[in-house]
Formats: C-alpha cells, structure tokens, sequence
C-alpha cells in the first residue's frame, strides 16, 4: 500500500467511469463572456492607439 491507497500502474486496466454532461447555458455564458472581452480588447487597442 501507498499512502493509503493500492498502487495503480500504467499497464493495470481500468474502467471507462468518466462522464461528461452537456451543459447548453454553459455554453451560452461562455460565448457572452469571451464576446465582451472582444468588445473591451478592440476598445483598448483604439484608445491606445490615439494617445
């Protein structure tokens, strides 16, 4: 035992327990919220670009 735990080797075969959700308002937040930094990244680079 390793800290508790049975050690698991790379070659030891394990079972497929993963699973994903899908999450469609996710999806919709993360769109808004990279489409506001878009708007504040062009509105910084055009006031940098007047000083």
């Amino acid at each position: 035992m390793m800290y508790g735990r049975l050690p698991i080797l790379p070659l030891d075969h394990q079972d497929d327990n993963v699973t994903l959700s899908y999450d469609s308002t996710h999806i919709n937040k993360l769109n808004q919220f990279l489409s506001k930094l878009n708007e504040q990244a062009k509105i910084n680079i055009i006031r940098n670009q007047e000083r």
